[in-house]
């Protein structure tokens, strides 16, 4: 099962080693002055960890890295001084360099050209499309994307400050803008990943003289790979952020290709789900997920930054010590329980199939795989018995669904739908599934199984994380999602829907939730520290944020 309509529509490719290059239909390499070089300086910049060295060219007086990355005078600082916005503990990812929410108001220069302006909007509908960041037309915000005519095709990494300038000449067309603004969303080049050497080979000598620093990792020029916006998921030839073989050739041989000598042709069409994950590492970071086991006991399952997965559970008074479940993880976890004892894991595998791991009593089992081609982290419900339900978002944007019956678990099938977000899935009793995404408008978008499926249907709001639900008894559903605030709001059903209301918090990412009893809530959510907290609702008020101290990923 492949998953793929959308990718192939939008993006031009098919998933699978044997799929066929898509016809380049952009530069071979970005640059932002071509064919110009300059001397090759070094200077220190911020990041979370402190000021690192970082080697550029200096062309027309810009501060050009890889070709067609700048760097911006805001961002350098004098040799050991970090940077004072930053959390002590490197927690999160360069955070002040991510567009709050998102959210990337932008304006055209009166003088781009109208194809060029084609193009860009063009572009900024396929990252809406795939992922939840939002480009918007600017108002009256300080920091904003200027699209603009020159030579070349460049871009700033991030939000770094004021008007920041993304070049297009003629012949930076669809790909190269989509490339171009993913630097402006926070994402580095592909191949200068920390993990580079274990997926392709450089070929130092067929590299322009001066432009070896290129192909450096980041983590040969000093970086930790986080702040750059890469070492996010699994490597990926296919990116988009990726070079071609032939980039900075001297002598027309290539450059870069695979371990096995393949040429890397570059996806310069679209994103690629590889990217789509990048993003939401970036900008939404590890979900936690959390479900009850009986009246006084949870269990919770968090990723951190090694990619395992860790498990405690909540004995009534205390969260037990965290178990390390292993496993090269690519997704935020999810979490089912049909029995006390018994307790259900479900994330995604660096080849995007859906993996499985289970707890019987004590004794864990090893990973296995569930197959599928999942763009999202997968969301799993059990409503009796041995019975699971599970759902992922696929290659096509949407929803798809499998389902354990105590002997089988039965094939994957599409339930339809367009979603921007990982799905989220509940139920309040036998036979009933309530699943929610946030669909193309950034609205909350509702499926229910009762028997039968019945038809999406929109629930409002306007969220910049996937959402997450629960049922605490027959026909009650309560609805969290992060807001463009960066605050958590609240909806609930209790035979007719009630008004999205705010509970307040400073976070990243999506929250989770479970109900441990009949009108009692327990919501985890990331904060904008990097950490776990929690919060509960008694049955007549929230209790108020709780640090649990469990760095996210």
């Amino acid at each position: 099962m492949c998953f793929t309509a959308a990718w192939l529509a939008l993006a031009g490719w098919a998933c699978g080693s044997g799929s066929t290059a898509p016809e380049v239909v952009a530069p071979a390499v970005e640059q932002a002055f071509p064919g110009e070089s300059g001397p090759v300086q070094t200077a220190f910049v911020a990041t979370a960890r402190g000021t690192r060295e970082v080697t550029f060219q200096r062309i027309r007086g810009e501060r050009v890295v890889e070709g067609d990355i700048l760097l911006a005078p805001g961002q350098l600082r004098p040799e050991g001084v970090a940077q004072s916005s930053h959390s002590a503990q490197g927690a999160t990812t360069h955070g002040s360099y991510r567009w709050p929410q998102g959210r990337i108001p932008y304006v055209f220069r009166s003088d781009l050209p109208a194809d060029t302006q084609a193009e860009v909007n063009a572009a900024i509908n396929h990252w809406q499309h795939f992922t939840s960041i939002r480009l918007v037309p600017r108002t009256t915000e300080a920091n904003y994307v200027v699209f603009q005519p020159g030579s070349g095709c460049s871009s700033y990494v991030g939000m770094v400050g004021g008007a920041q300038a993304v070049t297009l000449e003629a012949a930076c067309n669809l790909g190269s803008a989509v490339h171009e603004i993913g630097h402006a969303v926070g994402l580095w080049h592909e191949q200068s990943r920390t993990d580079r050497d274990a997926h392709v080979n450089i070929h130092w000598q067929n590299i322009q003289p001066g432009m070896e620093y290129a192909f450096q990792t980041y983590r040969e020029r000093g970086f930790n790979g986080y702040w750059e916006g890469s070492d996010l998921g699994g490597y990926d030839v296919r990116s988009i952020m990726h070079y071609t073989s032939w980039a900075f050739s001297v002598n027309g041989q290539p450059t870069i290709t695979t371990k096995s000598g393949g040429l890397i042709e570059g996806h310069r069409i679209g994103l690629t789900p590889g990217d789509t994950d990048a993003v939401e590492e970036l900008y939404e970071g590890s979900t936690p997920a959390v479900v009850r086991l009986d009246a006084t006991r949870l269990a919770r399952v968090v990723r951190k930054p090694n990619t395992h997965l860790y498990y405690s559970e909540w004995n009534g008074s205390a969260w037990t010590a965290e178990v390390d479940l292993g496993g090269t993880i690519r997704s935020s976890p999810a979490i089912a329980s049909w029995a006390p004892d018994r307790v259900d894991i479900f994330a995604i595998g660096v080849d995007r199939a859906v993996l499985h791991k289970f707890k019987q009593g004590t004794v864990w089992s090893e990973w296995g795989s569930l197959g599928g081609y999942a763009t999202s982290a997968p969301a799993a419900v059990s409503w009796g018995p041995n019975r699971i339900d599970l759902v992922v978002r696929g290659g096509d944007n949407a929803i798809w669904h499998r389902a354990w019956d105590g002997v089988v678990w039965h094939g994957w099938g599409s339930i339809g739908g367009l979603a921007t977000s990982a799905p989220t899935v509940t139920s309040w009793g036998p036979d009933r599934l309530d699943i929610f995404v946030r669909g193309g408008d950034n609205a909350i978008q509702h499926k229910a199984w009762a028997g039968r499926w019945y038809d999406w249907g929109s629930l409002g709001g306007s969220a910049t994380s996937a959402p997450a639900a629960t049922a605490w008894g027959v026909n009650r559903l309560d609805i969290l999602i992060r807001g463009p605030d960066g605050a958590i709001w609240h909806k609930a059903w209790n035979g007719v829907w009630h008004d999205w209301g705010s509970l307040g918090g400073s976070t990243w990412g999506a929250p989770a939730v479970t109900a441990r009893g009949v009108n009692q809530l327990d919501m985890f959510v990331r904060g904008s520290d990097g950490f776990l907290y929690q919060q509960a609702w008694t049955g007549s008020q929230w209790t108020g944020w709780y640090l649990l101290g469990v760095p996210m990923y």
